[in-house]
This record gives C-alpha cells, sequence and structure tokens, in this order.
C-alpha cells in the first residue's frame, strides 16, 4: 500500500471515530449536569445546550443530502447551510434531544460506511468554501462538531461561573 493511501485510509478512520464518538462526548459533558443547565441561555439571544442539540440534530439531513448530491452527479455545487434552515428548534429535554442527534449521527454514518475509497475523492463545489470533495464535506461535519462541542464547554462553564 503507497504511503498516500495508507494516510488516506488513516485519516478517513479519524474522521469516521470522530463522528462516531461526537455524541457520546456531549453525552458525558450532559451526565452530570443540573436539569436546569441544559436548558439555560445565558442570553436572550444565545443557544442552550438543547438548543445546539437540535440544531446539530437538523444538520444531518443536510449533510446526508451533500454526501448524496456528490455521489450522484459529476462535480456537483453543493449549498451551505446554517441556523435558518437547520434550526436550534424543537427543543426537548437534554437525554431525548441527545437520543435524536444520535439516531440522525447513525443515519449519517451508515451512508458514510457505504461509501467506496473512490467516493472519498469524489470532486463538488461548495458555495462558500469551493472546491471540495466528499472527503472535505466529511471533514467539515467534523469542524462543525468541534464548533459546537466548544459552544457547549462555553456554556457549562458560564453556567458554573453564574451559578456557583
Amino acid at each position: 500500500m503507497s504511503s498516500k493511501r495508507m494516510i488516506d485510509v488513516t485519516k478517513a478512520s479519524s474522521l469516521l471515530q470522530a463522528l462516531q464518538g461526537f455524541p457520546a462526548q456531549i453525552r458525558e459533558v450532559a451526565r452530570n449536569e443540573s436539569p436546569e443547565m441544559p436548558v439555560w441561555q445565558p442570553a436572550p439571544d444565545a443557544w442552550s445546550m438543547t438548543m445546539v442539540l437540535a440544531h446539530l440534530t437538523n444538520c444531518e439531513p443536510h449533510f446526508r443530502a451533500r454526501f448524496a448530491r456528490i455521489i450522484a452527479a459529476q462535480n456537483p455545487t453543493v449549498p451551505g447551510f446554517g441556523p435558518d434552515e437547520a434550526p436550534p428548534r424543537p427543543l426537548r429535554p437534554v437525554h431525548e434531544a441527545l437520543g435524536a442527534f444520535e439516531a440522525e449521527r447513525r443515519e449519517t454514518l451508515r451512508m458514510i460506511y457505504g461509501f467506496t475509497p473512490t467516493d472519498w475523492d469524489r470532486p463538488a463545489v461548495h458555495l462558500v468554501y469551493g472546491r471540495t470533495t466528499l472527503r472535505g464535506m466529511i471533514e467539515l461535519v467534523t469542524r462543525h462538531d468541534l464548533g459546537h462541542m466548544g459552544q457547549i464547554h462555553d456554556l457549562v462553564a458560564l453556567w458554573h461561573a453564574r451559578h456557583e
């Protein structure tokens, strides 16, 4: 196996592990919190943990649609989306919200695990980020996860700073 191919396989494996482990990371953070913390908003226009979870849940079908478009067409254009298309609603109790996100993420992973190594290199053009590949879109999901994990950690830190 060439060193480039080995790096690609290792990177794909790391991406899949990150995507698979993300819901458990959120569950671990939420596990030790009071019932009030996940619904707390530090400001009227700021998101709570449950709002972040709703947004994450609503993002997953958009991610899958991007992936399907890249598989179905030669060098397709894939749209961006944000909170208007993946809103921080509906609000649910934190463990129910986590369950909904986990179910959506399982569907996304099921789709990704069905891709061949050649599929990962299929090109696309993202309307915001420009030229990319299916791999690049999968990497974008992991970066999206990391950004929202930072948001969740910030919420927890702010909660404890204000309520202890």
